[in-house]
């Protein structure tokens, strides 16, 4: 089996895409393919670092998780057109996705949105998620009502 698109994981080829044969053990005739994609949505999740197809993201697995990740993330917006997380945070200003989007889905842009949530002085919290104090979510509307 091999990935046609390319895939940064130490038990997938990075040239060719394929899975190393030694992570599945042996294929039995009776396995199906739910059983197959099973087994492999778990290797993504948990790869198997005694049979490596790509020593360097092995290597990098094992000593620095968050450089694996990010290595990781690079590969899937070059290759599969994931989005581009530094650009998912520029756009919504450092504010958390989920904040802005509360009144993206009221019909406001995000970039009026995060210009709103500036005026106001929301906090970015550190661009974790939180709950919004009502009075801000007032003052953040009327700003957005303002420049509608």
């Amino acid at each position: 089996m091999k990935f046609i698109t390319k895939i940064w994981h130490p038990n997938v080829d990075p040239e060719t895409g394929e899975i190393g044969s030694g992570v599945f053990g042996s294929w039995d005739p009776t396995d199906t393919i739910r059983i197959t994609l099973e087994s492999i949505a778990k290797l993504l999740e948990q790869p198997n670092l005694q049979w490596p197809k790509n020593a360097e993201a092995a290597k990098i697995f094992k000593e620095d998780q968050a450089g694996f990740a990010k290595k990781a993330q690079q590969w899937a917006v070059q290759f599969a057109g994931a989005p581009s997380i530094e650009n998912d945070q520029a756009r919504y200003g450092g504010y958390n996705p989920n904040l802005v989007q509360q009144f993206v889905d009221m019909g406001f842009g995000v970039e009026a949105v995060v210009k709103a949530f500036e005026f106001v002085g929301v906090d970015r919290n550190n661009g974790q998620d939180y709950t919004l104090e009502e009075a801000y979510q007032g003052d953040v509307l009327a700003r957005l009502s303002e420049d509608w």
